[in-house]
């Protein structure tokens, strides 16, 4: 995933949260990048024309951005109330601020329907070859870069999965027209519905 897009999601939805009038500096806080990369990200959105400075420096939405920045921050609300009740509110709103880049609408869909589910998940080691299933949580630590990976390889709550094959180390997922290997002891830590 290009980062570049990511620290532009982060900053629209970021002036979105906070109700704008943000300085780069500010930003730098909320935005696990470098500062280079944040200054890159704003000039690309001022070029854009998605953010724009004010005559004091601070930042705003233009109008053209508000409705983008918006269904980003509403994205990142669905997965942190999926979050909420079984994880503490700082991992849930860190855990959003990962999967707001990479779940899409149909996935959001799919963690409305599993909401009712999501404490409920089996390890996928009690799954069966050939079902299908929804993931309904990572039990993997956040600040282990693991969930990240896992993220980036589109395994996260509200995917369909089907089990493939399960093998003396690894298990064999398909998500969408990709067969992924994982290892046991990881996939031991991934919770299906």
């Amino acid at each position: 995933m290009d980062i570049q897009r990511l620290i532009k999601e982060d900053i629209l939805r970021i002036l979105y949260e906070e109700g704008e009038g943000i300085s780069p500096k500010e930003l730098d806080e909320g935005i696990d990048a470098p500062y280079n990369s944040i200054l890159k990200s704003i000039e690309e959105l001022c070029l854009e024309k998605l953010i724009e400075y004010s005559s004091n420096r601070i930042l705003n939405l233009t109008p053209k951005s508000r409705a983008k920045a918006k269904e980003i921050f509403e994205k990142h609300l669905i997965i942190e109330n999926y979050y909420i009740g079984n994880k503490t509110k700082t991992n849930a709103h860190n855990i959003a601020h990962i999967l707001e880049h990479y779940i899409s609408k149909e996935v959001i869909l799919n963690l409305n329907l599993i909401n009712s589910y999501k404490n409920q998940g089996i390890s996928l080691l009690e799954t069966n070859i050939g079902h299908e299933y929804f993931i309904t949580d990572l039990k993997i630590h956040l600040g282990d870069k693991l969930f990240e990976r896992l993220v980036s390889m589109n395994i996260y709550p509200g995917k369909k999965i089907i089990i493939s094959a399960i093998l003396s180390n690894c298990i064999i997922l398909e998500i969408g027209n990709k067969k992924i290997a994982i290892d046991k002891d990881i996939a031991n830590e991934i919770k299906a519905y």
